[in-house]
C-alpha cells in the first residue's frame, strides 16, 4: 500500500506539471541563458560508487558544455556528506521521508532547469525507482530534455513497470549494459548503449595511498589484497508507516531501520544467509593467505558496509579497515588502486581499481565470479 501511495503521489505531480506547462506556466529556456541541469540520484549516503559516478558526470558535462554555460544542482540526502564532489554546484536537500518523490516547491525549484541529467541505479527499493522515474517524467511533462545517463534497469514489479512505461517513454536512457537496454526497449523507451561513468575517475595520486597504507602497517613490499564485503540480504528497503509508528512508540525494529519510514529486510532467514556469506568469504580469504603472502585490508565502499567489514574480522583479526565514512572517494579509490588483488561484492570497487590486475567479485552463493556485480 505504501508503494502504491508513493507512485500515485508522484504520478499526480507529473500530471499537474504537464497541465501547468500546457497553460503557459514555467519559464522557457532562451538562447544565452545558462543550462540549468539537475542531477538526480542516490547521493549523500557516502556510497563511494555513487559519489564517483556523479563527480564524473559533473566533470564531463562541465568540460563538454563549458563551465560558464551551465548551472548545476545535485540532489542529496545529506548536505555535508557529498560536499567534496559539489564544487561550484548547488545542493538540493531531500529529507528522508520525501527522498522517494519530487516535492512541489522547495526541492522542485531546481527541477525547472532545461535539461534533466539523471543517475539511475539498480532497484534497491521501489522508493528510489519512483524518485528516478518521477524526475524523468517531470522533465518530459514540461517539454524539457529528459536524460538518464549511466543507467541500469533490473526487475520491476508491475506497479513500477507500468509507471516507467508511462512516464519515461519520452526520455532517452543511456544504459550501462545490453540487458538493461533490452528490458527498457520492451517498455517502449528509447535507449543507447553506454558505460559506467566511474571508469574515467581520477583519485589522489599513488603517494597518498602508499603513505596511508604504511601507517596501517604495510611494509611497501607485500602485495595488497583488498576485500569489499557487503550485507547483500537486507535489500530491498521498503517504506512502512506501521513499523515506523511501532519504532517510535515501543522501540521495535531498531536494528532493521534504515532511515525514518524505510526499513531493511530482517529475520532469521536473512541472518542465516548473511552468516553463510561472511563465513564463506572469510574462510576462503584465510585459506588463500596460507598459500600466499599478502597484506589484506577491508574497505567499506558505503558506510553500511562497515558492519560487514567488522564481521569479517572474526576470520581476519587485526586487518585494517577503511570506510567511506572516514575517507572520501579521492582517498578511498587511491587506496584501491594500490591493490594487487581484490575480492569484491561492490561493483564499483572493481571498476575503480580497474587499472590493476586480479580483480574479481565474490557472489552471494559463496563462489567466485569474474568481475561480477555481486
Amino acid at each position: 500500500m505504501t508503494d502504491f501511495l508513493l507512485v500515485a503521489w508522484v504520478s499526480a505531480l507529473i500530471e499537474i506539471r504537464r497541465v501547468g506547462w500546457m497553460f503557459g506556466l514555467g519559464k522557457r529556456w532562451e538562447p544565452g541563458d545558462k543550462l540549468r541541469l539537475l542531477f538526480a540520484g542516490y547521493n549523500g549516503t557516502r556510497n563511494t560508487g555513487s559519489d564517483v559516478r556523479v563527480q564524473e558526470m559533473l566533470r564531463q558535462v562541465r568540460y563538454v558544455l563549458g563551465a560558464g554555460n551551465v548551472d548545476f544542482s545535485v540532489m542529496t540526502q545529506n548536505l555535508t556528506a557529498v560536499a567534496v564532489i559539489l564544487r561550484a554546484t548547488r545542493q538540493v536537500y531531500l529529507p528522508d521521508v520525501s527522498s522517494a518523490v519530487p516535492l512541489p516547491g522547495g526541492a522542485s525549484e531546481s527541477r525547472r532547469g532545461r535539461l534533466r541529467r539523471l543517475h539511475v541505479q539498480s532497484k534497491f527499493a521501489n522508493a528510489l525507482a519512483t524518485m528516478m522515474i518521477g524526475s524523468l517524467g517531470m522533465a518530459s511533462a514540461e517539454n524539457k530534455l529528459s536524460l538518464a545517463y549511466g543507467a541500469e534497469a533490473g526487475h520491476m514489479d508491475s506497479l513500477i513497470e507500468d509507471m516507467c512505461a508511462r512516464y519515461v517513454h519520452d526520455s532517452l536512457v543511456i544504459t550501462r549494459n545490453v540487458e538493461s537496454q533490452d528490458l527498457l526497449r520492451k517498455l517502449g523507451i528509447s535507449t543507447e548503449l553506454g558505460t559506467d561513468t566511474a571508469w574515467t575517475f581520477e583519485p589522489h595520486p599513488p603517494e597518498y595511498a602508499r603513505k596511508t597504507l604504511r601507517e596501517a602497517g604495510w611494509d611497501e613490499k607485500t602485495p595488497i589484497l583488498v576485500l569489499c564485503p557487503i550485507h547483500p540480504f537486507v535489500w530491498p528497503v521498503k517504506a512502512s508507516v506501521a513499523k515506523y509508528m511501532a519504532r517510535v512508540a515501543t522501540g521495535a525494529f531498531k536494528e532493521s531501520q534504515y532511515r525514518t519510514v524505510y526499513f531493511f529486510q530482517s529475520g532469521d532467514e536473512v541472518d542465516k544467509k548473511y552468516r553463510h556469506y561472511i563465513s564463506s568469504f572469510g574462510k576462503a580469504v584465510a585459506a588463500f593467505r596460507e598459500r600466499h603472502n599478502v597484506f589484506p585490508i577491508l574497505v567499506a565502499m558505503e558506510r553500511l558496509d562497515a558492519h560487514a567489514c567488522r564481521s569479517m574480522l572474526e576470520f581476519l583479526p587485526g586487518t585494517p579497515v577503511f570506510t567511506s565514512d572516514d575517507y572520501d572517494m579521492f582517498q578511498l579509490v587511491s587506496i584501491l588502486r594500490a591493490c594487487s588483488y581484490m575480492v569484491s561484492s561492490r561493483y564499483h570497487g572493481i571498476v575503480t581499481c580497474h587499472a590493476q590486475p586480479g580483480c574479481f567479485g565474490w557472489g552471494h552463493d559463496g563462489r567466485a565470479h569474474p568481475e561480477s556485480d555481486a
